[in-house]
């Protein structure tokens, strides 16, 4: 197929939390990966590392490993943008990530 038919990609620092309610949330940031869901099997893959981020930072996250697990909850099955909002916390909290 053609290049990049098969993926979709969404960084996981974007901001994809609920909609906006009447108390403020502090915001929300990512650990900063971007990741890429292949469509035919719902893998979502490390496609990038951001310079300077947590999960460059860690050491132990390679472009191609497939997260399964965010806290404990499974991503199979899970859209980019639910993932996304698994991933994104206040600043400096902390998340624990399963790969294969």
């Amino acid at each position: 197929g053609a290049e990049g038919s098969g993926t979709e990609q969404l960084s996981s620092e974007e901001d994809s939390g609920p909609p906006s309610s009447s108390a403020p949330e502090p915001p929300k940031c990512g650990v900063g990966l971007l990741l890429e869901q292949d469509k035919a099997t719902g893998e979502l893959r490390v496609d990038e590392l951001r310079a300077g981020s947590s999960a460059e930072e860690h050491g132990g996250i390679l472009e191609g490993d497939i997260l399964v697990e965010v806290d404990g909850v499974p991503c199979q099955g899970k859209s980019l943008k639910r993932t996304a909002a698994l991933l994104s916390g206040p600043e400096g909290s902390k998340v624990r990530l399963g790969f294969l």
